[in-house]
C-alpha cells in the first residue's frame, strides 16, 4: 500500500475534505476542506502554498454555500479573517502533539474537536 494516503490523514480531524452541499459547515469542515485544497495545490506546485492562495477558493466555496442557504454574507476579508484564526488554532493543536511526542489525543485535542464540532 502506498505511503501518501497516510500522509493525507490529519491527526486531529481526520481525512480532508469537501464541503456537504446540503449542511453549512462547521468549524471542522472548513479546516479539512482547507486541507484538502491545500493538497491539490502540493500536488500541482513544488512549493508550499500560501495561506492566501489556499484560502482563495475556500472563501469562493463558503460564499456560494451561504448564498445557497440564503445567509447574509459577510466580506471576502471577513472570511478570510476567520478562517485565519481556524487555521491558527488548528495549526497551535497539530503542534502540541507534535511536541508531546505522542500519537495517543491529549486533552487539548479533545476539546478542539468539541469546538470545531
Amino acid at each position: 500500500m502506498s505511503n501518501t494516503r497516510s500522509k493525507d490523514l490529519c491527526p486531529v480531524l481526520g481525512s480532508p475534505k469537501t464541503f456537504a452541499g446540503s449542511v453549512l459547515p462547521t468549524f471542522s469542515d472548513i479546516i479539512r476542506c482547507y486541507l484538502l485544497i491545500r493538497q491539490k495545490l502540493l500536488r500541482t506546485s513544488k512549493q508550499e502554498p500560501s495561506l492566501s492562495d489556499i484560502c482563495i477558493p475556500l472563501v469562493k466555496d463558503l460564499k456560494s454555500l451561504w448564498k445557497k442557504s440564503s445567509l447574509t454574507v459577510v466580506s471576502d476579508q471577513q472570511i478570510l479573517h476567520k478562517v485565519r484564526e481556524y487555521h491558527k488554532k488548528y495549526r497551535n493543536i497539530k503542534k502540541s502533539i507534535k511536541n508531546d511526542g505522542k500519537l495517543n489525543m491529549s486533552e487539548k485535542v479533545v476539546i478542539f474537536r468539541e469546538w470545531a464540532e
